[in-house]
C-alpha cells in the first residue's frame, strides 16, 4: 500500500513540477520567430471553465512555452514537407516558394455582422453627398490561386465571398500575378508596394483624382531579407526573402503623420527602425494606430479623404496622399470609434470623401465594427 501511495506521489510530481517550471521559466511576451504575442495565462472565471474556454486558453500559454518550441515547430515543418506534404501552421508551400494561408473555415457569424456594419457606415457617409468607396482587398489566396499547389480546390477558401461583394481588383492583382509580377509578399499576408500601386490606379475614378503613373515615383528598396507572418507561421526550411520596396517622390518626407490618440508626430510615411524589427511591414506609417492624420506640412488646406481601415491601407497611403490629407480610423484598435465621430471628419470643409478598406480575413476575426451596426 505504502509502495502504490509512494507510486502515485511521485507520478504527481511528474506530472506536475515541468508546469510549474514553464509557469515560473522566464519567457519573452514576444515571439521574435513567430512574429506574434505569446498567449498570457488566463484568468479564472466559473463560466469559462464550464465552456471550456479556459481549458482551452491554459492550453495555449503552456504551448507556448514549452521546452524548445522553435526547434520543434521547424522540425514539424521538415517532417511535413518530407512525407510530401505541402503545409505547415495553416500556410501552404506554394509554387515559387509562395506562402499562402489556406484560410478555410472562416466564422461566418461575425463575417455577416461586420458586412451589416459595413453597409451600415457606407449608407450614413453617402448621406454627405461625397464619394464612399468600399473596397474588400483580396488574400493572398484569393489573388495568388496559380501558385497554390497542385490539386488544392481553391472553391475551399471562399465563404468569404459567398457574404461579401467580390472587388473587380482580385482579378486584376491575379492576372497581374500570373504574368509573374510581385503584387504579393513571398512570405507575408499583406499585398506589396507594388500590389497597393494597383490599388491606387484602380481607387482613382471611385475617389475622384487622377492617378500618377509609376514613372512619377522613385522605386527604393530598403529591405531584402523580409520574412513575414506567413514564414513565421509555417516554419518552413526552404524559403526566399521578400523585398520592401517604397515608391517615393520629392517632398513625401515633408508630411506629417500625427497619432490624435497621443498628439504625437513624425516626419514622412516611413519609419525606419521598425525595418530591423520582426514587423518590418510595420515601416510604413510605424505600424497600426488607433487614429491617425497624414498632413502636408507647409500646404493650404487640401481635401480630406476619410479612411476606415486595416493595415493593408498602410502601404497605400503614400500614394493616396499624393492627392488627400487623410485622417484614418482603424477598427481594430480604436475603443471611441462613433457615428457622432464620423460626423466631426465629414463636417470639415475640407472633406472629400471617404475609402472603406479591410481584408477579407480581418472582417472574418475581429469586432472592431460592432459599433456600427
Amino acid at each position: 500500500m505504502k509502495k502504490s501511495i509512494c507510486f502515485c506521489l511521485v507520478f504527481f510530481w511528474l506530472l506536475l513540477l515541468p508546469s510549474i517550471l514553464m509557469l515560473s521559466f522566464p519567457v519573452k511576451d514576444f515571439s521574435e520567430s513567430e512574429n506574434r504575442m505569446r498567449a498570457s495565462f488566463p484568468s479564472f472565471d466559473t463560466e469559462s471553465l464550464i465552456d471550456g474556454n479556459w481549458a482551452k486558453d491554459l492550453n495555449s500559454f503552456y504551448g507556448d512555452r514549452f521546452p524548445l518550441r522553435g526547434f520543434l515547430l521547424k522540425s514539424k515543418a521538415v517532417c511535413e514537407l518530407l512525407l510530401g506534404k505541402r503545409q505547415n501552421g495553416n500556410v501552404f508551400f506554394g509554387k515559387e516558394l509562395y506562402q499562402i494561408k489556406r484560410l478555410e473555415g472562416r466564422d461566418t457569424v461575425l463575417l455577416k455582422k461586420n458586412k451589416q456594419a459595413v453597409d451600415n457606415l457606407a449608407s450614413h457617409l453617402a448621406k454627405t453627398g461625397k464619394p464612399c468607396e468600399i473596397l474588400y482587398a483580396p488574400r493572398a489566396i484569393d489573388a495568388l490561386y496559380e501558385k497554390l499547389p497542385t490539386g488544392y480546390p481553391i472553391e475551399a477558401s471562399q465563404t468569404p465571398w459567398h457574404i461579401l461583394t467580390p472587388s473587380p481588383l482580385t482579378e486584376l492583382l491575379a492576372k497581374k500575378a500570373a504574368r509573374g509580377e510581385a503584387v504579393w509578399y513571398r512570405t507575408d499576408h499583406h499585398w506589396s508596394t507594388l500590389g497597393a500601386y494597383y490599388a491606387y490606379e484602380f481607387l482613382g475614378r471611385s475617389l475622384d483624382y487622377k492617378p500618377l503613373p509609376k514613372e512619377a515615383f522613385r522605386i527604393e528598396s530598403v529591405k531584402e531579407n523580409f520574412f513575414g507572418t506567413s514564414a513565421s507561421a509555417s516554419q518552413f526550411p526552404i524559403m526566399k526573402p521578400d523585398s520592401i520596396l517604397r515608391y517615393r517622390f520629392d517632398g513625401d518626407e515633408d508630411f506629417v503623420v500625427t497619432d490624435l490618440s497621443t498628439g504625437s508626430t513624425h516626419g514622412g510615411f516611413y519609419v525606419d527602425e521598425k525595418l530591423a524589427s520582426s514587423d518590418a511591414y510595420a515601416s510604413f506609417l510605424g505600424g497600426n494606430f488607433a487614429h491617425l492624420s497624414i498632413t502636408k506640412s507647409g500646404e493650404s488646406p487640401r481635401p480630406l479623404l476619410l479612411i476606415i481601415k486595416d493595415s493593408y491601407a498602410n502601404c497605400l497611403v503614400p500614394f493616396l496622399a499624393r492627392h488627400f490629407d487623410i485622417e484614418m480610423l482603424d477598427t481594430r484598435y480604436i475603443r471611441s470609434a462613433s457615428y457622432e465621430m464620423l460626423d466631426e471628419i465629414t463636417a470639415k470643409e475640407e472633406y472629400a470623401g471617404a475609402l472603406l478598406l479591410w481584408n477579407a480575413e480581418t472582417l472574418s476575426s475581429d469586432a472592431g465594427l460592432t459599433p456600427f451596426l
